[in-house]
């Protein structure tokens, strides 16, 4: 006699659900195994090369092997942004840190034609930098020795700061002619906090009026290009932690042989990782011969002098504990440098910032150019990340 104890029949629902389980992890399985259509450029690869790969070109690097696939397929299918229309046309990037009393920019050329080839690693040319404060003066944007007075409410009005936004452009970023331009992508919240701080609300405002302007003009200039003068080729939104995720791995370090500045082996506070960034730009512009990662124009000496000088002092207040009048007027190598009339930098975070991630965007750029052409496995064994 059956016992009353045995278990129920199963329901039509029961058999169903775990049935349609099985055939999803079998077609995930039969894309992975390669039945289905891969690009031989990216080959099955492990879910820790696949993050390497995402971060090489500048890609999301979080995520399933089935998210970051997609994504890195979607870099392959896109358009070349530094593709110049003549050989010879060289690439202007202007690379912007996002502030309203600290906004930085710097503007990189790089030499058209071959000087991004696979065989010549080019070194961008810095042409302008600079930090500014967008307001507190009724012209608008003025130099960092501007008075530190606390605004009032109605200077980040919308009608307000769309003014000031429109005349950064006007008189400051357009004149330098640039083919790119780089926005830093800001965050809403601050230490993942649920509250929306007042003056996040204020530099994304501004963000976003940047972006508009930027785009209005390119999209003027494509609708009427026999009479533009634009230079816009791309206007791009760039992921400062991106940024920093790359740096600190190695990644704009150049090849596993060519390592031109030591970074630390973690880092995770955002004071850190300022730090990092500072002495990276530091490093690579007192760097010299086949290591050398940047140059700069003879015309922004004065600025190059006055961020070394900075740097040094701050490397001499960590070393002494104190600050002194002498660290401000002194090298941290103990060499006497005459005061600077100006600019005199107290603040010199944003200006690394800006400098970093034009040039991780420019490494970004050549290493998915190397995917398209030659592959994943090639451009993993050629280029420098950390484990």
């Amino acid at each position: 006699m059956a016992s009353s104890a045995a278990s129920p029949p199963a329901t039509h629902a029961t058999r169903r659900v775990p049935e349609r389980a099985v055939r999803a992890k079998d077609g995930a399985a039969e894309a992975e195994s390669g039945t289905a259509t891969l690009d031989p450029r990216l080959p099955i690869l492990s879910l820790s090369s696949l993050r390497d790969l995402a971060l090489l070109c500048g890609r999301n690097s979080s995520g399933t092997r089935a998210v970051l696939r997609a994504d890195l397929e979607a870099a392959l299918d896109e358009a070349p942004v530094l593709a110049a229309p003549r050989a010879a046309t060289s690439q202007r990037i202007l690379s912007i840190d996002m502030g309203v009393r600290n906004l930085a920019y710097c503007l990189l050329q790089v030499e058209g034609k071959a000087a991004r080839s696979d065989s010549h690693r080019h070194v961008p040319q810095l042409l302008a930098w600079e930090r500014l404060s967008l307001i507190g003066s009724g012209k608008g944007a003025t130099r960092e020795d501007t008075a530190s007075a606390k605004p009032p409410a109605s200077a980040f009005s919308p009608p307000a700061m769309a003014a000031v936004a429109a005349r950064l452009i006007r008189d400051r970023l357009l004149p330098l002619a640039p083919t790119h331009v780089l926005i830093e992508r800001q965050r809403f919240r601050s230490g993942g906090g649920a509250a929306v701080l007042e003056w996040t609300v204020r530099v994304n405002s501004l963000e976003a009026m940047l972006h508009g302007i930027l785009a209005y003009r390119q999209l003027d200039a494509n609708k009427n290009s026999k009479n533009s003068n634009s230079t816009f080729q791309t206007i791009q939104a760039v992921s400062p932690r991106r940024v920093s995720q790359f740096l600190l791995r190695g990644g704009l370090s150049g090849s596993k042989e060519e390592q031109p500045v030591s970074l630390p082996a973690k880092v995770t506070k955002e004071k850190d990782i300022k730090d990092v960034k500072e002495a990276f730009v530091a490093g690579i512009l007192r760097a010299s011969g086949p290591r050398q990662l940047l140059t700069y124009n003879e015309n922004i000496n004065d600025i190059v002098d006055a961020y070394l000088l900075r740097w040094d002092a701050k490397q001499s207040k960590s070393r002494r504990k104190t600050k002194t009048k002498e660290t401000e007027e002194d090298g941290a190598d103990g060499t006497d440098r005459p005061p600077l009339a100006k600019p005199v930098f107290t603040k010199i975070d944003d200006m690394a910032d800006c400098v970093a991630q034009g040039l991780a965007w420019l490494e970004w750029e050549d290493n998915k150019k190397l995917l398209r052409a030659r592959g994943a496995e090639h451009l993993l064994e050629t280029k420098h990340i950390a484990g």
